[in-house]
Parts: C-alpha cells; structure tokens; sequence
C-alpha cells in the first residue's frame, strides 16, 4: 500500500496493486507501467503505450478470473474515452486494445470484484453503464445495463462483494443500487450537496449506524456515509480527489493530485478517524496522531 500511495503522490500519477504486481500511469503521456514484487521492492516488468500525444487519467486491473490467465488493464484517458487492454504475450509488444467502452465522456472506471466479471464507467451525460464479459472471448463484452444519475456521472465504486454500486453525482447526490436478482434498483440516495470527487465502497460496510458503507471526496473533505446516512467527516483532507480502503477497511487513504501529497487514516478505538502517515512524492513522514492510534 505505502509504494502505490508514494507513488501517486507524484505529479498526475495514478497506481493499483493487483497481488504482488503493481500498474501505473502519468497523465503526463499516454504510457502503462508495470511492477513486480520482488522481495521488499518493486522492479520494472514492463509498459505499454495507449496512443501518440494520449494522456491517461486512471488505470485498472480487471479483477475478474481470466479462464486463460490472461491479464487485463482498463484505461482512462483525460480525453473521456475508456477501453480495455489485454495481454496477448511477447513483452510489451503483446497488448492489445480489444474493446472501446466509451470513446468521450467517460469520467471514471472501475473493474468489479472477482466474481464479477464487469466494468462500470461513469459519465458526463448523466449515466453509469454496466459492460459485463458474456463469454471466454477477451472481446466479448455487452453492455447490460446503464443507470441514471441526476447531473453528470463524477465517479463510480463497486460493493466489494459485486451486488452494489456507489455513484457520485454533479449534483451532490451519491446514489446506491443495488442487484438482488438480475436487475439493478436504486436503493438509496444521500444528498451532500457538493461537488463529489470520487466515491469508495468500503470493504466489509454493513447496515451498522457506526459503520461506514462509502467515502466521498468533496472539496469540504472526506464524508463516511453509514447506512442512515453521514457518520463521520474527515476535515484535516484539503484537495482529496482519489480515495482507497484497505482489504480490512480499516485504513483510508486519499490522493491530493494538486499538491502531489496522499495522506492515510486509520480508525482507531474510540471510532476516530487520526490520519496515520503523510506521502509526498517518494518521502514518507508519520503524524503523532497516527503513532498512537
């Protein structure tokens, strides 16, 4: 977690662990960079670029099983568009782009969990769409569902268990659907009145008033949604725009892409959120607080 944190904390950079392999991008140029771990480091493994004078706003693994092994990276360029690449073999020469999920628009995209073979993207027109994998074919994707939001779509979070999705709007809206069965319904919807920069589902949220269900980024600071509605808000958050949970949920972290600073919370006994560490650039330091917590 410390690596991908250091190294979004530098200027335009997005990064997102998948087991032991780490992908990254800079909205710099229009390259994927991978890592491997190798001990207490990361070594380089290779990159891929997505096109000439591309910028990219966020990259993604696809969580879901490959019956191939085949590894996939979801991309987002600042442009709006959002496709998907796969790893055919033969070093960075071997990916390939196999599906366009939106050419403009986009504003966000996010891979399912494991067992959910999907993508849902976010978008500017007021709509969060639902493209799912319907057979072994890397290319074989539909789109089976698209959700409606009030004001464009800012940013889209998967329920970690694939049954819920978390939108923010332009509005000020956060809404949540969710897929009992085969449909997706609106299940609730919390209304901050501000503009919202990124949503998180948190992992292990429950129907629990003390527990947090989704993190908001707003430019107030980070709202912790419980099931009936704000439990918490984290102040000490200036410029948060990109927020991660741990598996356990028990950690919280932002990305401040203006000032180049990720920060990390962690919640400690008393149900307090005390910001643990602070990233900036490849420098780490540690808040009393965080020492105690």
């Amino acid at each position: 977690m410390a690596l991908s944190l250091a190294g979004v904390a530098r200027a335009g950079c997005y990064a997102e662990f998948a087991g032991s392999t780490l992908v990254g991008c800079s909205t710099s140029d229009g390259v994927v960079r991978l890592w491997k771990a190798e001990g207490e480091s990361h070594v380089p493994m290779g990159q891929f670029e997505v096109a000439n004078n591309t910028k990219l706003r966020k990259v993604v693994w696809h969580r879901g099983v490959d019956h191939l092994g085949r590894s996939m990276v979801g991309t987002l360029e600042v442009s709006g568009r959002a496709a998907l690449w796969v790893f055919l073999g033969g070093g960075s020469a071997g990916w390939r782009e196999v599906v366009v999920f939106r050419e403009r628009g986009a504003t966000d995209l996010e891979s399912g969990p494991p067992t959910v073979p999907a993508f849902a993207v976010s978008a500017a027109d007021g709509v969060v769409e639902i493209h799912e994998q319907v057979s072994h074919r890397v290319e074989d994707w539909d789109l089976t569902a698209t959700l409606k939001c009030p004001g464009a779509a800012t940013a889209v979070s998967w329920d970690p268990a694939g049954s819920g999705l978390a939108a923010g709007s332009e509005s000020g809206d956060v809404l949540l659907w969710r897929r009992p069965n085969f449909a997706w319904t609106l299940d609730d919807t919390r209304t901050l009145g501000l503009h919202i920069y990124d949503v998180a589902w948190a992992p292990g949220g429950a129907r629990d008033d003390g527990v947090p269900l989704v993190a908001v980024a707003t430019p107030k600071g980070i709202a912790l949604s419980g099931w009936r509605g704000v439990v918490a808000w984290i102040d000490d958050s200036p410029g948060s725009r990109r927020l991660f949970w741990n598996n356990a949920g028990s950690l919280l972290a932002a990305t401040d892409e203006i000032n180049h600073v990720s920060r990390v919370w962690k919640r400690n006994f008393q149900d307090k959120w005390v910001l643990l560490r602070v990233y900036k650039s490849l420098t780490t330091t540690t808040s009393d607080a965080g020492a105690s917590s």
